[in-house]
């Protein structure tokens, strides 16, 4: 396995930002994804380990994935006979919105207290201010991205039950390259606590999802949705994306990000959720 590239600050600016807890994993199987981000939530709400804290999670998904946010019905939302015929694999998020098809990207998760800085806003807020974060990133490669605005569709707010998928409009505040949607993110908070994830499309294919989906043939997603090989007509690399990523979250959320690990709680608490929950159908075709 390769050793974790370590990203670092100039020392003479260290003296200026609080300090985060960098984990960046390899392709991983989709309900330990998801078991891995609960975890870290439920760590971070323990305050147990509050040092470790904010987290900053990159990763990616060793097979492709239909992802349902908490309260979608999967019974309108999942072709259950083309995903298991074709290998993608279905879970189900704590988070909410709309499905999502994990395939070429990098996803990102954020864990952090909701009574310090810098995430001490309202959901509203600290939506924002990780956008501005993935923003640099696509600055840094080029692309001038743009945050959707009050007239945008609300990915966030929208009924669950929608069987479009989340890609198909944007949110207020995520990320649009002359119209079309290129992050796909969603939040949970529970208490002094939130969890907030996303998507960052490296390449995409639309007929996957929509097949994955049962969506009509008209749905033109294409028209809808982008990504970083569209826009820049070259393939970049999971490494360097994340490269791109880790020093504009530094940057913009004054963090200083240090390579670690999850804590031997934080493994034991993802591997039981991962086998008694993401795994199971009781969770993932909860509706």
């Amino acid at each position: 396995m390769e050793e974790k590239r370590e990203f670092k600050l100039d020392p003479s600016a260290e003296a200026l930002f609080s300090v985060g807890r960098l984990l960046i994993d390899e392709p991983t199987d989709c309900f330990l994804n998801m078991a891995i981000d609960e975890a870290l939530l439920l760590s971070c709400q323990r305050g147990e380990e509050l040092s470790l804290f904010p987290t900053i999670r990159f990763y990616q998904w060793s097979t492709p994935t239909l992802s349902l946010g908490y309260a979608q019905r999967s019974s309108q939302t999942v072709d259950r006979h083309y995903c298991r015929g074709t290998g993608v694999k279905v879970v189900r998020r704590i988070t909410g919105g709309r499905a999502v098809l994990h395939h070429r990207e990098v996803t990102y998760s954020v864990v952090a207290c909701t009574d310090s800085p810098p995430f001490c806003g309202a959901i509203s807020e600290t939506y924002l201010l990780l956008s501005r974060a993935i923003m640099g990133a696509y600055t840094s490669l080029g692309i001038a991205a743009e945050m959707a605005g009050k007239g945008e569709g609300h990915c966030l707010a929208s009924s669950p039950m929608t069987r479009s998928p989340c890609f198909y409009s944007p949110s207020r505040h995520e990320l649009v390259y002359q119209g079309k949607k290129l992050v796909g993110s969603a939040q949970k908070r529970q208490r002094n606590s939130f969890l907030q994830h996303g998507s960052i499309l490296l390449d995409f294919d639309s007929q996957l999802l929509l097949l994955a989906t049962a969506q009509q043939p008209g749905m033109k997603l294409p028209e809808r949705v982008t990504s970083i090989k569209e826009i820049l007509r070259r393939e970049v690399s999971p490494d360097e994306l994340i490269e791109k990523l880790v020093a504009s979250f530094q940057k913009t959320l004054r963090l200083r990000l240090l390579p670690g690990e999850l804590t031997s709680r934080e493994r034991e608490v993802a591997q039981r959720l991962c086998e008694e929950k993401y795994s199971q159908d009781a969770w993932n075709y909860l509706r």
